[in-house]
């Protein structure tokens, strides 16, 4: 399987989304499941508490059994137990984790010991920000702070400073490399393949591609003045539009403007995200 990035590709996306104002981001992020779930979550928990759990639920987001919408769903049922209870409890239970639940429940138990104290004491001080939040955890779970969770938590703990109304800026970290983001790559004409299957080539492009994408999105998000992680909402949400679509895909504006009602005045150019699906099938 052959792949092979764009970077004018990357560039004139960025330009495209970046005509459409600084409140695209913000549109997706209020129709994303995961930011309801988050609020939920601080409806529940409080800032401290929450921010606490929203991390560790981050943290276990990996090789789901489910969609991440239906992870974070369950994970704020379970607030009802509590923090740090009801956060066990759902790795422990929740089928969204059954695969390597037993890996899971030791990072978390790991995080809950040398993270979640150090997040707790900076949060009490007033310190933390989200993008603080890879760097900690790199350094109290011996990982790589560029790592998918990890960027990924700072993202979340993002939402729920969003959720508690608390101005704060977004982080500055990378767009996490998932399976959607990958075939948006792909839909987009940001990277092409010879392999006809482009499901199959997007799981080879998250395996294997992970820097490319990285640099590819980082090169979207300057270009468009959208931080990765706010730029990651257009892109994750419209990835499973594109995903549930991709041999129909006169049908991913409908899927899309069910999903975020007020991306509607922006189809044209969302549209980019996924107009090279007739040139690579």
């Amino acid at each position: 399987m052959h792949i092979s990035f764009n970077p004018g590709r990357a560039e004139e996306i960025g330009l495209l989304l970046g005509r459409m104002g600084r409140e695209l981001p913000y549109i997706f992020m209020r129709g994303d499941p995961q930011y309801r779930a988050v609020e939920e979550i601080y409806a529940q928990l409080g800032l401290r508490e929450g921010l606490l759990y929203v991390v560790g639920v981050s943290l276990i987001s990996y090789m789901l059994s489910t969609r991440g919408e239906e992870h974070w769903g369950m994970a704020a049922l379970h607030t009802a137990q509590g923090y740090p209870r009801g956060l066990l409890e759902f790795a422990e239970k929740s089928p969204s984790t059954a695969l390597y639940r037993r890996a899971k429940l030791s990072r978390l138990k790991k995080y809950l010991s040398r993270a979640a104290p150090v997040l707790a004491r900076r949060l009490d001080g007033g310190t933390l920000r989200p993008g603080d939040i890879p760097l900690i955890l790199a350094e109290t779970l011996d990982a790589r702070a560029d790592s998918k969770t990890l960027v990924f938590a700072a993202k979340m703990a993002y939402y729920l400073y969003r959720a508690a109304g608390i101005s704060v800026e977004p982080p500055r970290t990378p767009i996490p490399v998932d399976y959607r983001v990958s075939l948006v790559t792909l839909t987009s004409g940001i990277a092409a393949t010879d392999e006809a299957d482009l499901r199959r080539a997007a799981r080879e492009i998250r395996s294997r591609y992970k820097e490319p994408v990285v640099d590819a999105w980082n090169r979207v998000s300057e270009t468009a003045s959208i931080p990765p992680a706010l730029l990651d909402n257009i892109v994750w949400l419209t990835g499973r539009c594109i995903d549930e679509n991709l041999e129909r895909p006169h049908r991913i504006p409908a899927c899309l403007e069910a999903r975020v009602p007020e991306a509607a005045s922006y189809l044209d150019i969302l549209s980019e995200l996924w107009s090279a699906l007739g040139g690579l099938r």
